[in-house]
């Protein structure tokens, strides 16, 4: 599923009103798959629900919940900032009020009220419906004082578009914000969500789609550049192979496995153990010699060979036409898993990242291995870098902290 800003959700929005589709179905669409999946992952359980409800739209969805928790028969209370609100979150109002759903209103010091409401009804569950993912921290007063009271209320946060407090678009939070245990997202996932610190705040992520045109989502997806896509179940099945009944393991992908130093040997292994579990027919792990029988030990399944090796306990130098005569009858290779920073290793990390012609993943000390040899980062086609902060750092001379405060940016630019 495609990663979004918030405009972009903005535009979709506005083109499926403008095609007929009223604002109002689709917070009726959205609250009812909130209130659907939250029967389903929250139970009935005892005590009350407390849905607390901003002034705009976000706080009519939450009240769409609030009816719909209501008409299931769970003891559900709509806690409503007071004011001028958006007119589908009126709409909402006088449609919950007519179905019976109890209204507390927060009045002009929401923070105490919400207190006191909290003392006088027990529960496991505040849904969290205050402003949704289009909003740029820092909270004001007396929002703020309201959202501290949810964060140290003790009860555990359902959000709904977003936990109240986070800026979507960019990922830095309000200090207030509460954690969220589960945060149902409308439409298409936020850029902001997957990027720290949000992405502790809000949970475990689920979709439900508010009734959006997809026809109008796929033109306003395409116009993102690049497209950043979100490595879900639902993402991965769809390109997972099928094997077939009368497979072996020739038949199944071959991959080679390049990974390993004296005191490292973990790396390997946990390498060659992921292969297997994750469908390659073979697998065959290229470690130093001192570390080869754990390999073998720990990856029975795997053909592990022991190379020549530093006195350091890594890879020899001399070793790259040796590993790349055997990366080309793979389907594919794996280099750099905990090879330490031995210089004959990093040496030969630097030769082989430019001349695999087998499809790689280049991991870990292999990137390193540019830092410390002083070479450019040079990388044949058909690689996947898996750096980590400090690996993507050391790649392209910056710092591990300003790149993880932008991850997309530095993706990008890297």
């Amino acid at each position: 599923m495609q990663v979004v800003d918030n405009g972009t959700v903005r535009r979709i929005d506005e083109r499926c009103i403008q095609a007929g589709t009223s604002g109002i179905e689709l917070m009726e669409e959205a609250g009812s798959g909130a209130a659907r999946l939250f029967v389903e992952y929250c139970g009935s359980g005892p005590g009350t629900t407390i849905v607390v409800c901003g002034r705009g739209n976000n706080g009519g969805d939450g009240l769409v919940v609030a009816r719909k928790l209501h008409l299931s028969g769970q003891a559900t209370v709509a806690f409503v900032l007071d004011g001028e609100c958006s007119p589908d979150r009126g709409t909402n109002l006088e449609r919950a009020r007519a179905l019976g759903v109890e209204i507390v209103e927060a009045g002009d010091r929401p923070a105490a009220t919400l207190q006191a409401l909290l003392g006088a009804r027990r529960g496991r569950w505040i849904i969290d419906a205050l402003l949704g993912s289009g909003f740029a921290p820092p909270l004001k007063e007396p929002l703020a004082a309201l959202v501290a009271m949810i964060s140290g209320s003790g009860r555990r946060i359902f959000a709904l578009d977003a936990p109240t407090g986070i800026d979507a678009d960019t990922g830095k939070v309000d200090p207030s914000t509460p954690v969220a245990e589960r945060t149902v997202v409308f439409g298409l996932p936020r850029r902001g969500m997957f990027q720290s610190p949000a992405r502790k705040h809000c949970g475990r992520i689920d979709i439900v789609d508010p009734g959006f045109d997809q026809e109008i989502v796929g033109e306003e997806c395409a116009r993102c550049s690049p497209a950043v896509e979100w490595v879900d179940h639902e993402f991965a099945a769809a390109r997972w192979p099928r094997r077939p009944v009368d497979a072996h393991k020739y038949r199944a992908g071959s991959l080679l496995i390049v990974a390993g130093s004296e005191g490292m040997s973990g790396a390997a292994s946990l390498a060659a153990v992921a292969a297997h579990r994750t469908g390659a027919g073979l697998v065959e792990v290229l470690v130093p010699l001192p570390v080869a029988s754990v390999v073998d030990t720990l990856s029975p399944e795997s053909l592990v060979r022991g190379l020549a090796a530093t006195d350091r306990g890594g890879f020899a130098a001399g070793l790259s036409d040796g590993i790349l005569a055997r990366a080309s009858g793979r389907s594919a290779l794996v280099i750099g898993c905990g090879v330490g920073d031995d210089p004959d290793t990093a040496a030969l990390m630097v030769e082989l990242c430019a001349e695999i012609s087998t499809p790689a993943v280049i991991d870990a000390d292999a990137l390193n291995s540019f830092a410390r040899t002083g070479n450019p980062p040079v990388f044949s086609r058909d690689c996947v870098l898996t750096p980590h902060v400090a690996e993507l750092g050391r790649l392209t001379g910056r710092g591990a902290a300003e790149i993880d405060a932008d991850r997309f940016g530095a993706a990008i630019e890297a």
